[in-house]
């Protein structure tokens, strides 16, 4: 009995991370809270961030719908640029977050990640990278269909990027 339990309990601990989520959680969970931080529709961003320096629409052929819209909203804020996708539906049109990217220390991102952070910070909060690319310029993190990418400039972060996608 005393084995068993002993054994399993190691299996957790090595399956766990020192923030106590597997690292494929901690890196939903902050692709999903850091596309959601601003406000998730242009109207909740500019709720929550107030007008944009710049706001741009690209309109694109709906996808499911012949001759309507869907939308892309760019909002850009200083250091910040922040994208959402309008699908036009006939009974419920819908809007997700699609990409923030940040390359500003003014906002700091999920699990106090930000623009400045070092690579150690983000291997703590994080975990390894799924890809890093030649000589570390930028690290991938991925959850489902949703990225993250880190670019560096030598050990600091200069630029966060992440990128969601509609269910």
């Amino acid at each position: 009995m005393k084995r068993t339990t002993i054994f399993i309990f190691m299996a957790l601990f090595l399956m766990f991370h020192s923030s106590g989520f597997p690292a494929e959680n901690r890196v939903c969970d902050f692709i999903k809270k850091s596309l959601n931080q601003f406000g998730d529709t242009k109207n909740s961003v500019i709720g929550k961030m107030g007008k944009p320096s710049e706001l741009k629409i690209e309109e694109l052929e709906s996808m499911w719908y012949p001759g309507e819209k869907d939308r892309v909203y760019s909002l850009k804020y200083p250091g910040l640029l922040i994208e959402t996708l309008y699908l036009f539906q006939k009974e419920n049109s819908t809007e997700y977050p699609l990409t923030v990217e940040v390359t500003s220390d003014m906002y700091v991102l999920h699990n106090g990640l930000k623009v400045g952070s070092s690579k150690a910070n983000v291997l703590s909060a994080l975990g390894d990278p799924g890809e890093k690319a030649e000589e570390e310029k930028y690290w991938l993190y991925s959850c489902e269909v949703e990225n993250v990418y880190f670019y560096f400039e030598g050990d600091k972060v200069t630029k966060i990027s992440c990128q969601g996608y509609f269910p």
